[in-house]
């Protein structure tokens, strides 16, 4: 019995020292400070709230300091990504989201039946 405890307990000892040399090798950053900064966002992602899962996040560096940004989720990564981690970027996208569109289209708002009885001259 006491063989299986202390396999048990060397088996979690290693699982624990494995995560956090992921971390360390994944992110470049310390693990107490990954867990850290974790706990600091409320285990959750720093820009759409979602909770932490431990199979999935991202740490952003921004390029010209290497100042880790925070912990966000997947999703959220591939929208920095996207664009370039550039807060201007982001703000002309909001800007255009929020924005009215320029041209009305009538023939949207009257179904699919009549755009193609326009377009194949159909009465």
């Amino acid at each position: 019995m006491t063989k299986i405890t202390h396999f048990d307990e060397k088996h979690a000892r290693m699982r624990a020292y494995s995560r956090k040399w992921r971390y360390f090798q994944r992110f470049k950053i310390e693990p107490n400070r990954f867990f850290a900064l974790l706990d600091s966002q409320g285990q959750a992602c720093a820009v759409c709230s979602a909770p932490y899962d431990d199979t999935e996040v991202w740490v952003p560096v921004r390029n010209n300091d290497n100042i880790v940004l925070g912990i966000v989720c997947p999703v959220c990564a591939k929208g920095l990504w996207a664009f370039k981690y550039d807060a201007y970027l982001l703000a002309r996208a909001m800007a255009f989201i929020d924005s009215d569109p320029p041209l009305e289209y009538p023939h949207i708002r009257n179904g699919f039946d009549d755009l193609m009885a326009e377009v194949l001259n159909i009465e």
